[in-house]
């Protein structure tokens, strides 16, 4: 099984929890081969990851995508990373892979994965779960960017069927849309996947990625049956018994203020990593001052500094 993650030097810890749960829930008789996508992760940290290996035998490889090949690209809403669109470049990174499974840094796999992994695409370009607004930004359908019958997926889980991505040309198809729709892309490279592969993707069961707005929006499964009508069932067992948690949202299980109902499932991992003495961290989007309270700051101190000088020639 090949696995694609996408991380900073910033986010190893998170990516190195991400990683244990995975080796610890995978069949001991599947090969696993984790891949990692990134610009600056340093040898340490390698090294670091590297060392998960005493939990399991798997193959390790990093790969450095220069950041620059995104520079066209749609802007990120402030708690996503340029990372999050190296995996775009995997169908011609991995030239000699057919399929890959990708997975993004916040999530924790609690299930073996060989059904998903095995999951027959028919041909179509990548396989993911619906997303919990399922329709996706208002910028996108009322634009005509998507049909208004096209469900909207999450991008955190694919199953990237590589062979067809290169048979279909479709790195050229991602550049044209972020060229031509980029300004209409509040979700960068999520909405820029859906637009791209519109009407070639396969949906996936949704414990495959349980998202955080399954728990937090009172109108989740609402939204899910728009499209998909007799999914009632399936979302409660989902939440019941996730194969993936995949952390959405800026609220992360390593803040210290972390509500989200499956929290203790991400520190259970944490503690028994090599991360287990890292401190829980204050989500500074949440507590960041309002621009209000900034511009009357930066107002007083230089009308102070004015009256200082007067002072000071006086």
């Amino acid at each position: 099984m090949d696995l694609l993650f996408a991380a900073n030097d910033g986010f190893v810890r998170h990516l190195g929890v991400a990683m244990l749960s995975l080796l610890r829930t995978q069949s001991p008789d599947r090969a696993l081969r984790v891949h990692i996508l990134h610009h600056d992760i340093s040898a340490a940290n390698q090294a670091r990851l590297g060392a998960l290996k005493a939990e399991r035998e798997f193959e390790l490889s990093f790969h450095r995508v220069d950041p620059d090949e995104f520079a066209a690209y749609p802007a990120m809403i402030n708690y996503l990373s340029i990372e999050t669109y190296f995996r775009l470049k995997a169908h011609r990174l991995f030239a000699g892979l057919d399929r890959i499974l990708y997975l993004d840094a916040d999530t924790i796999c609690r299930a073996d994965l060989g059904d998903l992994w095995a999951t027959d695409l028919g041909g179509n370009l990548l396989g993911a779960v619906v997303d919990q607004a399922s329709d996706g930004p208002e910028s996108l359908k009322p634009n005509g960017l998507l049909r208004p019958e096209t469900p909207y997926f999450n991008a955190g889980v694919l199953v990237l069927d590589l062979a067809e991505m290169r048979a279909r040309s479709i790195e050229e198809r991602f550049a044209e849309v972020a060229r031509c729709h980029g300004r209409l892309m509040p979700y960068a490279d999520q909405d820029l996947l859906n637009v791209a592969c519109e009407g070639a993707v396969t949906f996936l069961p949704l414990r495959y990625n349980v998202q955080s707005n399954f728990f937090y929006k009172a109108d989740s499964l609402d939204n899910l049956v728009r499209h998909f009508p007799g999914i009632a069932p399936e979302f409660r067992a989902a939440l019941a018994d996730p194969a993936i948690l995949h952390f959405t949202g800026r609220e992360k299980p390593w803040h210290i203020t972390s509500r989200h109902p499956m929290t203790e499932a991400y520190r259970a991992v944490e503690r028994t990593s090599p991360w287990r003495d890292a401190p829980l961290l204050v989500d500074h989007l949440r507590y960041r001052p309002h621009p209000l309270k900034v511009m009357l700051g930066k107002l007083r101190r230089r009308v102070g500094g004015l009256f200082g000088a007067a002072a000071g020639e006086g």
